[in-house]
């Protein structure tokens, strides 16, 4: 078993963790007692539930509706960074009903 190096510099910060793994990986065995979200890699019906979570409440932290599209946004509006995320949160569930129909679930 092996934890991927990356998931040990991300713990430094305080910041939301999120880790696709699964519940017996050394990754999900390592942060069991932690603040961090683990999802099965394949449960896209609990991806969908953490991002939806986490988008809530930090739309909720920074006072703001919550919807996806102004969740990260900051008080002012951004360059590049901003934009990643504002796109990224805007095509999640497009792209949840997509894998949806693939797999024969919608």
């Amino acid at each position: 078993m092996a934890i991927p190096s990356k998931v040990f510099e991300y713990m430094r910060y305080e910041a939301w963790l999120l880790a696709l793994a699964e519940p017996r990986s050394a990754t999900a065995q390592l942060l069991r007692d932690t603040p961090a979200d683990v999802v099965r890699p394949d449960d896209v019906d609990a991806l969908a539930g953490v991002l939806r979570a986490a988008t809530s409440s930090i739309a909720r932290a920074a006072g703001r509706s919550a919807s996806p599209a102004t969740a990260l946004q900051p008080a002012r509006a951004g360059g590049a960074p901003v934009r990643r995320h504002r796109r990224l949160l805007d095509a999640t569930p497009t792209a949840l009903e997509a894998h949806r129909r693939a797999v024969g679930e919608g």
